[in-house]
């Protein structure tokens, strides 16, 4: 899946004419919602925002519709679906069953379902290692997850090994950029180029090379979340907060004209905002750089021009859905000197700087979430420093973990301390999948049903440890992270949520993958004394059940 809309990534998000939701005459909530979804991704550049339906769908009686539309909008940003679940569920409380409920949905069709195998960036799968060669004969940039991709490329996150085998792992943003041999030349000049930009609006370029398929380029990372989510997390901002976007972004477009580099590409995905609610502008691959034509009969001065016009129709964009209308006709005149070149001057009085301190705390809040949870990467050694080995060899995991919880159900209580602390448990194989298979049909029903009672959590958490150890592993990671998002005030309990995540992700990945998850596995280790999930790591990194999901489990709610 992309985790940019294909209206985003496209010129959809500048056309006029957007439209508010409604029904036809005759016409049913679930027919149209589902063609509202349709117009929305693909012709009118949006999201699907609770806001949009608050006024027409009723949380109760038409879950299925709400389901629908968040997953619609997790299918578009798959990425960042932790981020909007998390705002949405803060915003109208009413919508949660229906949030976790497409959350699980999401989860339980990640490597199951496959969509779109054949994508335009498949033949830039390998290899997996870019750049200068390092003492192994490898390349300097080891790619990891793909967080983007367009016409011309896929974006990796990737891992710097030069600065790794240092001590620091420093990550990258990688682009791979498929053009012919008579590109390449000119590619690697307008990269050159951009790596003279030193504005803190701008990702900075570190590096770029030739491959195999054309050149990649490397940049820096930037922690934060694209334009399109940030207004999907709170579409009610102000005409003054877009136009301090805007602002900012200009004054960094302005930067870049003056080295001589055209983005070519400015779009609602291409503009990060950062942990300091500041915008950057990201993903050159586009660029033109200082000559006379870009090869298609376009002047450079011509696409700095074009550049300006898309960032008034980005202005324009996050001003849909605001009816103050003096705001509105100030922001009129700024679209019109955005749109020739001229800088706008914003407000920056009290009132828009504690805009600016709410919006750079909110993003924080949303990237820690991410990085904690999401990415994986878990405790930090000073948190995980906090009890030595000794002392967490004396830790009860059970205790630690599930505190009383589980009292009332003592056979599950022994087998998830058995597992917790040694990894294995003592009772015939026959009677752990009959526990097993009760347990999943448990956690199944109350996926069904609103999170209402604290202890559904507990469940969820156990089935999804104890679905580690048998054929049915395919349902611990959505267990889990349901489990985590029901209990998310404990934190021993997200913390076995996420190491559950990480074990269920290097299955059947062998000892380089054990080697992975054991590393993760250490502030769980040192915290709670859950030695034991380190053998339960080496069976599942070594071994592959059959897959016991049934199908329609995923199934999607139908779309149009």
């Amino acid at each position: 899946m992309s985790d940019v809309t294909p209206s985003v990534s496209s010129s959809a998000w500048q056309r006029e004419g957007f439209r508010g939701f409604s029904i036809a005459a005759g016409e049913s909530l679930a027919d149209a919602v589902r063609r509202d979804l349709d117009e929305l991704l693909s012709r009118q550049g949006e999201l699907p925002t609770p806001e949009r339906y608050l006024d027409a769908v009723d949380p109760v009686r038409d879950r299925d519709s709400l389901v629908a539309i968040v997953l619609a909008a997790f299918d578009a940003a798959p990425r960042f679906r932790r981020e909007l679940g998390a705002a949405w569920r803060a915003r109208h409380p009413s919508w949660a069953d229906a949030i976790q409920r497409a959350a699980a949905l999401a989860v339980l069709g990640e490597g199951i379902e496959v969509e779109d195998a054949e994508e335009v960036n498949s033949d830039l799968a390998a290899p997996t290692r870019l750049g200068p060669p390092l003492e192994d004969g490898e390349g300097r940039y080891e790619l990891l997850e793909p967080i983007g991709k367009g016409s011309s490329g896929a974006v990796h996150r990737a891992l710097d090994r030069s600065l790794a085998r240092c001590g620091s792992e420093a990550f990258v943003a990688v682009k791979r950029i498929r053009c012919d041999a008579a590109e390449v030349d000119a590619r690697l000049r307008e990269a050159g180029a951009a790596r003279t930009i030193a504005h803190a609006g701008v990702a900075r370029v570190l590096d770029a090379g030739r491959d195999a398929n054309g050149v990649f380029i490397v940049t820096e990372l930037i922690a934060g979340v694209p334009l399109y989510i940030w207004k999907a997390l709170a579409p009610d901002r102000s005409a003054e907060e877009c136009e301090r976007i805007v602002a900012l972004a200009q004054d960094a477009l302005l930067a870049c004209h003056a080295r001589g580099v055209a983005h070519g590409d400015l779009s609602p995905a291409n503009l990060m905002i950062d942990a300091e609610g500041a915008p950057r502008i990201v993903d050159f691959g586009h660029a033109s750089w200082g000559r006379e034509s870009d090869g298609a009969g376009v002047d450079h001065a011509d696409s700095a021009a074009r550049d300006h016009r898309r960032l008034a129709g980005i202005l324009r964009w996050l001003l849909r859905g605001i009816d103050d209308g003096a705001a509105l006709r100030r922001a009129a005149a700024n679209i019109a000197r955005v749109s020739r070149g001229e800088s706008i001057a914003v407000r920056t009085g009290r009132g828009a700087r504690a805009l600016a301190v709410a919006a750079a705390s909110a993003c924080a809040v949303v990237i820690v979430l991410w990085f904690a949870f999401v990415a994986g990467d878990g405790v930090d050694a000073g948190q995980a420093a906090e009890r030595t080995p000794a002392q967490a060899a004396k830790l009860d995991p059970l205790a630690e973990i599930f505190g009383a919880s589980l009292a009332s159900r003592p056979e599950l209580e022994r087998v998830v301390r058995e597992l917790l602390r040694d990894g294995v448990v003592g009772i015939p194989v026959e009677s752990l999948e009959e526990m097993r298979a009760a347990l999943r049909a448990e956690a199944s029903a109350l996926v069904e049903r609103p999170a209402s009672d604290p202890a559904d959590g507990v469940v969820l958490l156990a089935s999804a440890l104890l679905a580690l150890t048998g054929d049915d592993i395919d349902w611990s990671a959505p267990f889990a992270v349901l489990a985590a998002e029901r209990d998310a005030g404990n934190a021993p309990r997200v913390l076995l949520a996420q190491a559950i995540v990480d074990i269920a992700r290097a299955r059947s990945g062998g000892e380089e993958a054990l080697a992975v998850v054991r590393e993760r596995l250490v502030a769980i280790r040192t915290q709670c004394g859950a030695t034991g999930l380190d053998v339960v790591a080496e069976n599942v990194a070594r071994f592959t059940p059959p897959s016991t999901v049934p199908p329609d489990a995923i199934r999607r709610p139908a779309r149009s």
